[in-house]
């Protein structure tokens, strides 16, 4: 009984080893297999810049989405969400396209985001006016305009940043008077060429050849904006026309009665 029990015992025993010379060879050989396959796969990242081709995949997707939107060929909700709302005050809200490139500085020079500014603006400008009528009658006249521009200035509202809201709520086209009237008064913006029209309108007012004029002062005023309106651009202005101030006196009367035709017009512009 033991001889049988021995001999059992080794012939187990050498089952035993043999799977577990087997088994070690087969488990050597899938490491090898794996280091391999380790090296490999290491080689082929160095050779091919899987980020660098990534990346590449999402520019030219991120192109095709530019040109398919500029086409028109994108779905609605698929543009980027550009507008931003800034609430003034209880039921007021401004929106402001938050792509435009922008510089805005406090009155102390701490820069501040679009959105403080606009908010600071509102809760100053009732300082300036108190009405659309009394903004209409300053911006309607040269000095009383140059002055409110410096008096906003001083109190930390430059031009160059009026000029940046006026691109934001895309009135680039419109007068600076009306983004004031907009944010103060929440009108809504006209465009230059709407204004001049008008003006245009009340030509009945003047003579054949000061209408010509004011013909063209508006538009130098439709091209370029309130600026050609200030009174230190009428000699320019009489140059750029009539080539010499002798003859634009000739066509148009006395230096008094051109500048009081050329301020008294404004007005019309601003109704």
């Amino acid at each position: 009984m033991m001889e049988k029990t021995f001999s059992l015992s080794m012939t187990l025993l050498g089952h035993t080893n043999i799977f577990l010379m087997t088994n070690g060879m087969a488990l050597r050989f899938l490491v090898r297999i794996v280091e391999r396959w380790f090296a490999s796969a290491q080689d082929q990242v160095q050779k091919s810049p899987v980020k660098n081709v990534m990346n590449l995949h999402v520019f030219a997707e991120n192109l095709n989405k530019s040109h398919a939107l500029n086409a028109g060929t994108l779905p609605a909700d698929a543009s980027p969400k550009r507008m931003i709302k800034v609430e003034l005050s209880r039921g007021r809200v401004l929106e402001l396209d938050s792509m435009v490139q922008t510089s805005f500085w406090s009155a102390e020079g701490r820069p501040i985001s679009a959105n403080e500014f606009l908010k600071t603006l509102f809760g100053s400008l009732p300082d300036f006016f108190d009405s659309e009528d009394e903004l209409r009658a300053i911006w309607s006249k040269p000095g009383t305009r140059k002055k409110l521009l410096q008096d906003l200035n001083e109190k930390g509202y430059t031009n160059s940043q009026l000029e940046d809201l006026r691109k934001m709520i895309h009135a680039e086209d419109s007068d600076l008077y009306d983004v004031l009237a907009h944010v103060a008064f929440n009108t809504s913006p006209l465009k230059r060429i709407q204004r001049a029209e008008y003006a245009r309108s009340q030509f009945g007012l003047y003579e054949s050849k000061q209408r010509g004029f004011l013909d063209f002062v508006l538009k130098q005023y439709v091209d370029s904006g309130f600026t050609e309106l200030d009174e230190a651009k009428l000699p320019d202005l009489l140059n750029l026309k009539y080539k010499a101030i002798a003859d634009a006196k000739r066509e148009l009367g006395t230096t008094s009665e051109i500048r009081d035709t050329f301020i008294g017009f404004q007005r019309y512009l601003y109704k």
